[in-house]
């Protein structure tokens, strides 16, 4: 049996991964949002430095959009064969001068950060698509690709380094941490490589894993298909705790203040966890699915949902919510500098919202990458 995300074909063949490739099927159709079947769009993180936010658009290129006003600095056209492939699912990684990004098109690039030329472009393995994104560390760019392989190649002159093969499709972006990569792999564990690409340690967590890590304070906190979200020693793998009362899969990445995990699940709901011990502190619950990391915004948490709205709660107790109905499903990754946050939507829309001191967000513009002016100088706000 054969299914597909966009494109990308997983090969169920194998007992053991029959129920994960049925599983990879169902996901691919709830949350993929295609104009039509078999037709990628993306769902690209906005990367922010300085006074620039890079993005992978739903019009197969990459932008650097000005971060007060969101006019465009300049546009990357992705170079893949199948134009209908050249889409954007991870954040960009920004390191030394350089965007590097994992195309849907099955190669990865390099662009100049500051007039958007290209310094290097591979195909990766057999150009299978790559739906994570790409991470740096160590004079290293690592992505994973859907034909289950962790490839590094050099950040500088992208000249390949070494592979690591998994047991199914890698989705997940990985994390740099201590001279280390960690990353997850739809065979249902958990990789920790040092940057020779050498097995650290190996965790298997019963489930396919699509988040990326979070590596903090000597732990890698992940979600799981299981419905499981771990707490894991970053130096052995061994499990310190583990939450598990979600109701469905955790696609995304985990966010902290340091004393509380916030992270979201495809059953809609946004749950704050006690980052020693794994105790549900409170719950929030959306009307859609939660696919893109929240993000924290002053002494609030920002989460967005297939429903269309970005929500902001109190961290402490996740009450006194309020939103911004932007009409249009978020499976993008929320991003924030200072009092703003910037997030792409599935109607071709990149957007900044101002929060208030009161929690009140304020859209303050809208990009839309499919017009020729794409950002209109008048336009209904949507909060």
């Amino acid at each position: 049996m054969n299914t597909t995300i966009g494109t990308t074909t997983l090969n169920s063949g194998r007992p053991s991964l029959l129920k994960l490739a049925v599983a990879s099927a169902i996901l691919a159709l709830v949350i993929t949002g295609c104009v039509r079947p078999g037709t990628p769009q993306g769902w690209s993180g906005v990367a922010i430095q300085d006074d620039q936010l890079y993005v992978g658009t739903q019009d197969r290129d990459v932008r650097a959009l000005n971060l007060e006003t969101g006019e465009t600095v300049w546009r990357f056209s992705l170079q893949g064969e199948e134009e209908a492939d050249r889409a954007v699912y991870g954040t960009p990684a920004i390191s030394d001068g350089a965007v590097y990004v994992g195309g849907y098109d099955g190669m990865l690039y390099a662009i100049n950060l500051a007039n958007g030329d290209d310094l290097w472009d591979a195909t990766i393995g057999d150009g299978s698509a790559i739906v994570g994104g790409a991470a740096v560390g160590g004079g290293l760019v690592f992505v994973g690709s859907s034909d289950g392989t962790l490839y590094a190649y050099g950040a500088e002159d992208g000249v390949f380094q070494w592979r690591f093969e998994t047991g199914n499709s890698i989705w997940a972006t990985p994390a740099v941490a201590n001279g280390r990569v960690y990353f997850g792999s739809m065979d249902q564990k958990v990789y920790a490589l040092d940057f020779d690409g050498q097995l650290i340690w190996e965790f298997a967590t019963g489930g396919a894993v699509t988040a990326q890590p979070l590596v903090k304070d000597g732990r890698v906190y992940i979600g799981s298909f299981s419905s499981d979200f771990f707490a894991l020693d970053a130096e052995t793998g061994n499990v310190i705790w583990k939450f598990p009362d979600a109701n469905n899969w955790y696609w995304s990445r985990a966010v902290t203040n340091g004393d509380v995990l916030f992270v979201g699940t495809t059953d809609g709901n946004l749950y704050a966890l006690d980052s020693n011990s794994g105790r549900s502190l409170w719950v929030t619950s959306t009307t859609g699915s939660i696919v893109g990391s929240p993000t924290l915004v002053g002494d609030r948490v920002a989460v967005a949902s297939t429903d269309g709205r970005v929500r902001l709660v109190r961290q402490e107790d996740g009450q006194d919510e309020t939103q911004c109905n932007v009409g249009a499903a978020i499976r993008a990754p929320l991003s924030a500098q200072g009092d703003f946050l910037f997030f792409r939507a599935d109607d071709r829309s990149i957007r900044a919202l101002e929060i208030n001191v009161n929690g009140n967000p304020d859209e303050v513009w809208v990009h839309r990458s499919d017009q020729d002016e794409p950002v209109p100088r008048d336009w209904t706000r949507s909060c």
